[in-house]
């Protein structure tokens, strides 16, 4: 499970100090990010356009917290919660929200995310 969690410390790392390459060697070559209202996206994908979104000192804070954890043989998931504050240079307002995350354990033993979808739990209508 330390090596479940020790992926989600460095999604949120790569996030606070803008290290696209971090981010992305988090992730299986087959991987897929299933963002918020847009498309699913590919490593390939990921690897073309996610880059220049990664800008030093924007992401003052992140914190991912697997609130579960199951492993299943050379697949787990992890249900998460997390917080994002920006810097005050990007003045954006805090992102609270949920994520469901599916991992595969690499041939080396270690695990990378192979499904991670996120949304906020924020409801726009009110603001909370």
């Amino acid at each position: 499970m330390e090596a479940i969690r020790h992926i989600f410390r460095n999604y949120a790392i790569a996030w606070e100090t803008g290290n696209a390459d971090l981010w992305l060697s988090i992730w299986d070559e087959e991987g897929i990010q299933m963002p918020p209202g847009g498309p699913a996206l590919n490593k390939d994908a990921l690897r073309r356009i996610l880059p220049p979104l990664f800008v030093k000192d924007m992401v003052a804070a992140m914190i991912i917290e697997p609130e579960e954890i199951k492993v299943m043989g050379d697949f787990a998931f992890a249900r998460c919660r997390y917080t994002c504050d920006y810097t005050k240079e990007y003045a954006q307002p805090q992102e609270i929200g949920k994520a469901l995350s599916i991992l595969k354990r690499q041939t080396d033993g270690s695990w990378k995310l192979y499904i991670d979808c996120h949304n906020s739990s924020i409801d726009p209508s009110n603001g909370a």
